[in-house]
């Protein structure tokens, strides 16, 4: 198993610094690291960070973090691109892909991510260790003050209705955006079949001037 920085300056990955372009041959001793760093996965979703088998190597984020991870296929809803431009009137849509890692316990769990961009588009989200048997909600809350509804924390929407997980990595793209604004939380309602780390990479736009 095979990594490349595809990025244009060295960076470091559980601690080992690559240069730019440069390959690195992952050793059996080095995976139980490699899977565990959100760095790695990260990267790798966003293809900074390429792996593949020494001769050629994943094209897409999702094959990529499976490839490590040893996973099954991602489950794809929708791949039809959201923007036809990268420009909205008079603004511009910044991509601003970001991953978070949360603890889950046996049950129900609540998987908050706290919107940080004053206007923003969402198109999808990844969950990445996810387990057959585990299901999950996706919600949209209103602010703490309750800016849209004037009900703090008011689910606004479900996009997600006890929606079914396998075995790795989940992506749910969809082929229009949703709008959101500061302070918006999009919750998952997680329900775990056993304790351990599950990542999610939330597929963000920022829109700004």
């Amino acid at each position: 198993m095979r990594v490349k920085n595809n990025k244009e300056s060295s960076d470091v990955w559980a601690g080992m610094t690559i240069a730019a372009g440069a390959e690195y041959d992952l050793q059996a001793a080095d995976l139980a690291v490699w899977k565990a760093n959100d760095k790695v996965i990260q990267d790798l979703a966003s293809l900074e960070l390429l792996i593949g088998d020494g001769t050629s190597y994943k094209t897409t984020g999702s094959e990529a973090v499976n490839y490590l991870l040893g996973t099954s296929v991602d489950v794809k809803v929708n791949e039809a691109p959201p923007f036809s431009s990268k420009k909205i009137g008079s603004k511009k849509l910044y991509t601003r892909a970001t991953g978070k890692a949360f603890t889950v316990s046996v049950g129900s769990n609540n998987l908050d991510f706290l919107i940080p961009y004053n206007e923003m588009k969402i198109n999808g989200i990844e969950i990445v260790n996810g387990k057959v048997g585990e299901k999950v909600n996706l919600k949209v809350l209103d602010t703490a003050a309750g800016t849209i509804s004037t009900v703090p924390n008011y689910m606004l929407n479900q996009f997600g209705f006890d929606v079914n997980l396998p075995d790795g990595m989940f992506v749910r793209e969809s082929q229009y955006d949703a709008d959101m604004i500061k302070d918006l939380v999009i919750r998952i309602e997680y329900t775990a079949i056993e304790a351990r780390d599950v990542r999610v990479n939330y597929l963000i736009h920022e829109l700004k001037t």
